[in-house]
């Protein structure tokens, strides 16, 4: 199973676009510019690494922070917007986020976040897509490339808001 997480970085004191600062552990704090990102995970496993864990715990506000997405997600200037799930026993985590890239013109603005695994050069396995794009706009988007790769996928909208 592998999913998609679409998250908005937002600043909800400024309402202008400047880039917010968040601790990434070990990449250090790197510079996300406010707009939507995706993250392209994978959940092969059983138990706490199995897709429903592995989801609930990445929506969860409180957890410890293990990986590059925890402590992005648990910044006060993000928010999930929705989770795409692709049932697959194939790796295609990769595949995925180079599809989206590719497609979507999306941008690589931090290396190597979560993508210490990676071995078919993805750079990032979080992306990020022009803040002019509207949340309702780049869901279908989303949905269109997944659905060019022959991937039966749900979608689950987070906030009915903006």
């Amino acid at each position: 199973m592998f999913f998609v997480l679409l998250n908005r970085a937002i600043n909800r004191n400024v309402r202008k676009y400047f880039p917010s600062p968040i601790n990434v552990g070990g990449l250090g704090v790197r510079t996300f510019p406010k707009g939507h990102f995706s993250y392209t995970g994978s959940a092969l496993g059983k138990g706490s690494t199995s897709l429903s864990n592995r989801i609930s715990r990445h929506l969860r506000d409180e957890k410890a922070n293990r990986w590059h997405i925890d402590f992005l997600l648990g910044a006060k200037s993000s928010q999930v917007e929705a989770v795409f799930i692709i049932p697959s026993e194939k790796r295609l985590e990769c595949e995925l986020n180079q599809l989206l890239r590719i497609r979507l013109k999306a941008k690589v603005v931090v290396p190597s976040f979560g993508a210490s695994d990676c071995h078919k050069r993805c750079g990032s396995h979080l992306l990020f897509f022009p803040k002019t794009m509207r949340k309702a706009s780049l869901i279908g988007d989303i949905a269109k490339t997944l659905s060019l790769a022959d991937n039966c996928f749900s979608i689950y909208l987070m906030n009915a808001h903006s």
